[in-house]
C-alpha cells in the first residue's frame, strides 16, 4: 500500500474501537476476509477456472498489505506506533489478546472498502483490558500494559 498522495491531517478527537478477541477469533476472522477476498477475484475473472490458490495469493496481500510500525518494551507497558493514515478516519479497530494485537480497519484512499490487518505478535504477555490508544497527530500510539504485577514492575524497574 502507497502512503503518496494521502492527505496528511490530525486526528485529534477520533476514536479507537477496542475489543478484547483470541487470538484464534481474530485468525478465524482474517482468513475469512481473504476468502472473500479471493472469490471476490474469481468472481472478477468470470468465476471460471480453478485458480484457487492463484486467487488466495493475490488476495492475502491486498487484505494484509505491507504496514510499517514501531514498537518498544517499557517497563510494564509494550509500546506500538503506526501511521493511522493507512485507515480511512473512524473505522480504526484494534483486536486484542494476550499475545497478539491486530490494528484493523478500512483502507484509505481504495476503491475497496473492506478492511485490512496489520497482526503483531506480541513479544510479552498483555493484559487485554488495559489498552490505551491515542492518535498524535496522523500516528496512532497504542499502550497495552503487561501482564506483569505491580510488584514485578518495582522490582524491575529497581534492578
Amino acid at each position: 500500500m502507497s502512503f503518496e498522495g494521502m492527505k496528511k491531517h490530525s486526528r485529534t478527537g477520533e476514536s479507537v474501537k477496542v475489543v478484547r478477541l483470541s487470538a484464534e477469533e481474530q485468525e478465524r476472522r482474517i482468513h475469512e476476509a481473504v476468502a472473500r477476498r479471493a472469490y471476490e477475484i474469481f468472481e472478477g475473472r468470470g468465476a471460471t477456472g480453478s485458480h484457487d490458490r492463484e486467487d488466495w495469493f493475490q488476495a492475502e496481500p491486498q487484505v494484509l498489505p505491507p504496514f510499517g510500525c514501531g514498537s518498544m518494551l517499557l517497563d510494564c507497558a509494550f509500546w506500538v506506533g503506526t501511521n493511522a493514515n493507512a485507515f480511512c478516519e473512524g473505522t480504526i479497530e484494534l483486536w486484542v489478546a494476550p499475545s497478539r494485537l491486530t490494528i484493523c480497519g478500512k483502507p484509505q484512499g481504495q476503491p475497496r472498502k473492506e478492511m485490512i490487518y496489520h497482526v503483531i505478535e506480541l513479544p510479552v504477555e498483555v493484559d487485554p483490558s488495559w489498552v490505551k490508544p491515542k492518535f498524535n497527530d496522523s500516528s496512532l500510539e497504542i499502550l497495552l500494559k503487561t501482564s506483569k504485577t505491580e510488584q514485578e514492575c518495582r522490582l524491575q524497574a529497581a534492578a
